[in-house]
């Protein structure tokens, strides 16, 4: 949709506590990814400001357009949410109780968010408790219709998924 776009992928994952590593499985996943306009590094979780460093360094190496991939924030990290325009969450069903969606930070900040999985048994109910949660998080009316809201149910893994592709309409 956008040929002249030069994207730069930093995905990060988080260092295992037991083996100090990481497994940067990211690029394995990425492997088709067209190489004269679309750059993917893989990094282990290097400490604060390191994503503000890389992302800007991928800006100043001439990208168009950074996307941040991670495990998710804390609570307290909040390093992603002051430095990104747009602020994506993905999420399964499996979130636990619906009380466990008062906790989850990034739905307070996101701008879009994706339940992923969508083929599970439980998704259709965690869609819906997922959209009251991100509507009260928001201060979104009543007034405003469901599917109206920037929340879609998604299956990553099924080729024209018609949830992936409104997820996508509104990301563009």
């Amino acid at each position: 949709d956008f040929p002249g776009l030069r994207i730069a992928v930093l995905a990060i994952d988080p260092l295992r506590k037991r083996s100090g590593g990481a497994l940067l499985g990211d690029r394995l996943r990425l492997n088709s990814a067209e190489r004269d306009r679309v750059f993917v590094r893989s990094l282990a979780s290097a400490g604060p400001g390191a994503v503000r460093r890389g992302a800007r360094f991928l800006r100043q190496a001439g990208a168009d357009l950074v996307l941040v991939e991670t495990t998710g924030i804390g609570q307290a990290d909040t390093e992603l949410v002051e430095m990104a325009d747009l602020l994506v969450y993905v999420m399964t069903s499996d979130y636990g109780a619906g009380t466990q969606l008062e906790k989850i930070n990034m739905l307070d900040f996101a701008h879009l968010v994706a339940v992923n999985k969508f083929e599970d048994s439980r998704a259709e109910d965690a869609l819906k408790a997922v959209r009251r949660q991100f509507r009260r998080n928001h201060g979104i009316p009543a007034s405003v219709p469901d599917e109206a809201l920037p929340v879609h149910g998604t299956s990553a893994g099924r080729y024209g998924d018609p949830g992936l592709d409104a997820f996508y309409r509104d990301l563009a």
